[in-house]
């Protein structure tokens, strides 16, 4: 995965580091926000996630830092339509609500977007997912996805 600081541009510094190293465009882009339970989420970082560890080299390359992550537990909200700090709060809320229902679990990192789409996707038939990493209560964080559910504009 290569990472980079958020900001405007943040793709585009992301973009220029496959582009020189001729790693392929993938998805899905992923957007850290922070603090799972905030009430103001904000994006932190964006990367790139690759699709086998042999991508890449681990380490900086200029503001890039690329590095391999481990798999990870996430109870995730998938959406249809447009990005918006409205509808990425209301899916977090929902994750949430899941938590509480399923004590089992806790929280196991930031709060983070996934984006699955090229930019030719019109916005209202762009899919995406708010994901919130979790663990079993006194277990380490694991490898897989629970769906909480997913919504159309």
């Amino acid at each position: 995965m290569a990472v980079s600081k958020s900001g405007g541009t943040a793709f585009w510094t992301l973009f220029r580091h496959i582009k020189r190293h001729e790693i392929a465009m993938t998805t899905p882009v992923e957007m850290d926000y922070g603090d799972a339970v905030s009430e103001d989420p904000a994006e932190e970082s964006m990367a790139f996630l690759y699709g086998n560890p042999e991508m890449g080299q681990a380490g900086t390359d200029g503001s890039v830092e690329v590095i391999d992550a481990e798999p990870v537990t996430v109870v995730s909200f998938g959406l249809n339509g447009s990005r918006s700090d409205a509808k990425i709060e209301e899916a977090r809320d929902r994750l949430m609500s899941w938590l509480d229902e399923h004590s089992e679990y806790a929280i196991a990192g930031s709060l983070r977007v996934l984006g699955y789409n090229s930019p030719f996707v019109p916005r209202d038939r762009q899919y995406w997912e708010v994901q919130v990493p979790i663990r079993k209560i006194g277990e380490s964080a694991g490898g897989s996805v629970q769906g909480v559910g997913s919504e159309s504009p």
